[in-house]
């Protein structure tokens, strides 16, 4: 994938990411200040981007992604 297409392709899934949890703004708890939204936003991105697609299921391919970002400090 090339720079431009990588770009473009973290906007969207960060645009996406954002107008989900946008969309449940009402069930957050009032209570909630900074630190509970970062989890919040850890745990929806976990879920959103990584885990519920059928694609990265492959744990072969988790590992792999994985050990690049630590090779690529990332």
């Amino acid at each position: 994938m090339k720079k431009a297409e990588k770009k473009r392709f973290i906007r969207d899934i960060t645009r996406n990411l954002k107008n989900e949890m946008l969309k449940k703004i009402d069930k957050i708890p009032e209570n909630w200040n900074g630190i509970e939204l970062r989890i919040y936003l850890v745990e929806m991105a976990k879920d959103f981007l990584v885990f519920s697609s059928s694609r990265t299921s492959n744990k072969r391919l988790l590992r792999s992604v994985k050990n690049s970002i630590i090779i690529n400090g990332l």
